[in-house]
Parts: structure tokens; sequence; C-alpha cells
């Protein structure tokens, strides 16, 4: 079980229990089975991005909330520009077409972006 998927499962169970919501309710409300809620809050089940957004939605909670590492606005910018320092010139041309393909994009969306870099980037320490 990976830390990762432990902190998604603890947040979702934070917030069913914080609703007073069942896992049976729960997984009505996501169209999951209980199984796949209780595996997700074990922490046991790799789960899909579409399953999770299923459950986020139900739970009436952002996707962000659930996805660890996220940093408030100023913490994100110091992040950002120390990375930028850092990174090598070959990496350059792939961040610049990253930085275009998010530009239009909306808040939720970036943070999606954001928080999946960050588990990415823990998964290579």
């Amino acid at each position: 079980m990976s830390n990762t998927l432990s902190y998604i499962g603890q947040k979702i169970r934070e917030n069913r229990i914080n609703q007073n919501i069942t896992q049976a309710d729960l997984a009505t409300k996501s169209n999951l089975t209980i199984n796949t809620i209780s595996q997700v809050e074990l922490g046991n089940a790799n789960i899909s991005i579409n399953k999770l957004e299923s459950i986020c939605l139900a739970l009436r909670i952002d996707l962000v909330d659930v996805i660890p590492g996220q940093y408030s606005s100023k913490e994100r910018n110091n992040t950002d520009i120390e990375a930028q320092k850092n990174n090598s010139s070959e990496n350059e041309e792939l961040i610049i077409h990253i930085t275009r393909l998010c530009r239009n994009r909306n808040k939720r969306d970036l943070e999606i972006v954001i928080g999946l870099l960050e588990v990415m980037s823990r998964s290579n320490d």
C-alpha cells in the first residue's frame, strides 16, 4: 500500500464521516460498489481518476482535496521559481509545452495537474 493511496483513502473517509454518509450511501451516490469504497478508504485500491472523481462528486468536494501535497499559492509560486532554476535545458522545451497546454484552463484543472505532478515527483525520490 502506497502512502499516496493511504492519504487519498484517509481523506475520503474523513469527508464521508464528517458528512455522516455510510459507505453504502457513498457507493450508491458514486455508482461504485461498497467493496470499492472500502478498499479505497483502506488505501488498498489503485483507483482510477474517473472513480476518484465520482467519489469526490458524491461527497461534494474537489478532487484536489484528496490529493496529497497541495500548497498555498505562495508556496506553489516559490516552488515553481526554485524548480525553474534547477531545470536542465533539455526539459525546458517540455515545460514550455506543458505551460502552453495549461493556458486558459480553470483553477480546478490546474490544481489537478499540480497534484498529479507532485505525486509523480514524490514517486521519483
